[in-house]
């Protein structure tokens, strides 16, 4: 296709910014008096008030798993596009001489071809979310409350804040068991099987 390297170089974008830099940016972006987004917002119609996005308990856990997904989705994107590359196109000649329309080619070939791939990205993205830590501490350090405090951000005020690190040893040790019983089961009961 043409304009596909300026494309993957644009989708790697996110994957390639540093997390401090995203974090920062975020914060100034969601800020209730200066923010862009409640700007825009305001300027649509679709808020009457600014919103303090991070400082509201019920708002803040979802805008971060949406930074988070935004940043991991570059590097899932490349591996589904690799698999995506590998598929032989005889196969799909094959189907269109058989008389196989797009969605039958895309619904009977494409997509179980990419299966395992699909699986594997959704493996790692469900292992990269759960271990976040840089960005959940650089925007709203877990709070309000303990709203987006998630495992690594308590493992990090455990052992940094409060000094007790045995305990966050043990949680640590907790979340490589949890990691990995998730991961086997994840693998061998619900990846699709080879062909």
């Amino acid at each position: 296709m043409k304009g596909i390297n300026l494309a993957r170089s644009l989708i790697m974008l996110p994957w390639i910014v540093p997390s401090v830099a995203i974090a920062i940016c975020m914060r100034w972006m969601l800020l209730p008096r200066i923010g862009i987004i409640n700007e825009f917002l305001l300027f649509a119609k679709i808020i009457q008030k600014p919103v303090h996005f991070l400082g509201n308990s019920s708002t803040a856990m979802p805008f971060l798993i949406l930074l988070n997904s935004w940043k991991f989705m570059p590097f899932g994107t490349l591996l589904i596009l690799a698999a995506l590359q590998s598929i032989p196109e005889s196969v799909f000649e094959a189907a269109a001489v058989d008389g196989a329309r797009s969605f039958q080619q895309f619904r009977y070939i494409t997509f179980p071809l990419l299966g395992s791939m699909i699986w594997f990205v959704g493996f790692l993205a469900f292992a990269w979310n759960f271990n976040t830590f840089d960005l959940i501490w650089l925007t709203t350090q877990g709070g309000p409350g303990n709203a987006t405090q998630t495992l690594p951000v308590l493992i990090y005020r455990t052992a940094f804040k409060v000094f007790r690190l045995g305990e966050a040893s043990a949680i640590s040790v907790f979340i490589v068991f949890l990691l990995l019983i998730i991961g086997v089961l994840y693998l061998k009961l619900l990846a699709p099987k080879g062909d």
